[in-house]
């Protein structure tokens, strides 16, 4: 995300969680230079990620930050964007490796190994998401370990 459209994001935010504008306008020596920094944070996200974040917020689909937490809000969007990150980028993944298994005959039911695969996948993201490793060798790992995959089914 750009800095414009992290502005506009606590913007948002602000409106719709007055608190945190609150708690940011009472603890914070320059809260002008804090959303700096919280911009600078969420330079890891898109936009539309962050929005999505908020909404549930506000629909109370999640439990936003409160009290001590207002802190971290920023923090939070960012670590609530990368948990649905890896719940989608897992969901491709075992998608693709169910399409190899029933393009060579076997039926969903049939592959016992599918539970081992999908823990290693979202480890290997997990890995990535806390910087671990890189994207290259999260496309390695999840490569490799889907040809192990394939060839307990076979």
């Amino acid at each position: 995300m750009t800095p414009e459209e992290s502005r506009d994001f606590l913007r948002q935010a602000f409106i719709a969680f007055p608190g945190v504008s609150q708690w940011l306008k009472d603890n914070s020596p320059d809260p002008q230079a804090t959303i700096q920094v919280w911009s600078v944070a969420l330079e890891s996200i898109k936009a539309s990620e962050a929005i999505s974040v908020l909404n549930r917020w506000v629909k109370n689909e999640l439990p936003p930050p409160t009290g001590y937490q207002r802190e971290l809000f920023v923090q939070h969007v960012v670590a609530v964007v990368k948990q649905d990150r890896t719940k989608e980028y897992s969901a491709k993944h075992r998608d693709k490796v169910l399409d190899q298994v029933n393009a060579n005959g076997h039926s969903r039911g049939s592959v016992p190994v599918l539970g081992s695969y999908m823990r290693d996948i979202m480890g290997f993201k997990s890995s990535y998401d806390l910087g671990q490793i890189s994207f290259e060798e999260l496309q390695r790992q999840v490569e490799d370990r889907k040809q192990v995959a394939l060839e307990a089914v076979k």
